[in-house]
């Protein structure tokens, strides 16, 4: 099992349509894959996925977790996008009364989404803005605009969050740029793990309400199986450097 957190260094990157390409192209692996909202209280991975008018369990039915949970039944109980499993907020009527009105705590958060970890091959969590909870996650990935007000970003939440808490960088920006990619990573100090630019399909798929990442010669799609084909590599290795998958070495 492998569960890969997602952080964004500034907003609107896309770090919710990376963690939803990321669960689609395990499936086109053929693992069982979840993506998870790290943000407990907003629905927004659920938007994304399309599901949001989906029946099945949301963050509220996880407040009073107190313990571990079965992974498989789970599974069973998530609305789910093209085989993906999704956990995110709010609930299928988008009613204000479906919102979590009180935090889930730390523990049943950690609960939960090692119980999916142990029914899926692969779960990915979007972290939002925070490198999520220590320890949690096998790696832990940072999304960062190329521009000036990105680095300066990138930076800051590596200075809070600590650098150690990273295993690589994906660089974000409308059209790809190698160099500054390289530079940007070797100046905060972290592995390129790939480069990341618009792609027009997000649009189309955000009006059709399916999932980010469908069109294979997409560059979201390209750098999502990318990342998941050097996961399944890294999962091959006979010896593998703990908590952290071989793209990042």
């Amino acid at each position: 099992m492998t569960i890969l957190g997602i952080t964004a260094a500034s907003g609107g990157l896309g770090a919710s349509t990376l963690t939803c390409a990321l669960g689609l192209a395990a499936v086109r692996a053929e693992w069982a894959a979840a993506v998870v909202d790290g943000e407990v209280f907003t629905g927004g991975l659920q938007v994304t996925a399309g599901v949001e008018h989906e029946p099945g369990h949301r963050w509220r039915e996880f407040v009073e977790v107190d313990g571990p949970v079965d992974g498989q039944r789970l599974l069973s109980h998530l609305p789910r996008a093209q085989e993906v499993a999704v956990l995110s907020a709010g609930r299928h009527t988008a009613a204000p009364e479906g919102l979590v009105e009180e935090a889930v705590s730390p523990p049943a958060f950690a609960s939960v989404v090692r119980a999916l970890a142990s029914a899926c091959d692969f779960v990915v969590v979007d972290w939002g803005r925070s490198a999520g909870q220590p320890g949690l996650a096998d790696a832990t990935v940072l999304l960062s605009g190329l521009s000036p007000r990105g680095l300066a970003d990138a930076l800051s939440i590596l200075s809070r969050e600590g650098r150690e808490r990273f295993a690589g960088i994906i660089t974000r920006a409308p059209k790809q740029d190698a160099r500054l990619s390289a530079a940007l990573a070797e100046h905060v100090g972290l592995p390129l793990l790939g480069q990341l630019r618009d792609d027009r399909s997000v649009g189309a798929a955000a009006a059709q309400g399916v999932l980010p990442g469908q069109r294979r010669r997409g560059p979201l799609a390209r750098l999502a199986d990318s990342l998941v084909a050097a996961i399944a590599a890294a999962q091959e290795e006979p010896v593998r450097a703990a908590r952290v998958p071989a793209f990042a070495r």
